[in-house]
């Protein structure tokens, strides 16, 4: 991996991170230290997207620097969003979505 392919990954990651933890309240534990966690999840998601979900090339443009965008935004969605309702299940939250 070259750095603006980690680059892309990290701004696609924070992207997501900022959205989820930010926008839609949806964390365990409030505070920046949450977010940096979530994107750290995320970057992993939107790095090994490609390989379960696939490059997508069919889709012209929707690449940077070698890095499938949709797929990377999914994975890392789906990785955040799976390592917040693990927690939540096997700490035992029962309060549900935090509101702002």
């Amino acid at each position: 991996m070259v750095f603006p392919q980690f680059l892309v990954l990290l701004v696609i990651s924070f992207a997501v991170s900022a959205i989820l933890h930010y926008g839609f309240s949806y964390y365990v534990v409030e505070g920046t230290k949450s977010f940096y966690g979530k994107v750290v999840i995320a970057y992993l998601g939107a790095y090994f997207a490609g390989y379960f979900i696939g490059h997508w090339e069919f889709i012209p443009g929707l690449t940077m620097y070698n890095v499938p965008i949709i797929p990377a935004i999914l994975g890392s969605m789906g990785m955040t969003v799976f390592a917040v309702d693990m927690t939540k299940t096997l700490y035992g939250y029962k309060g549900g979505y935090h509101a702002a």
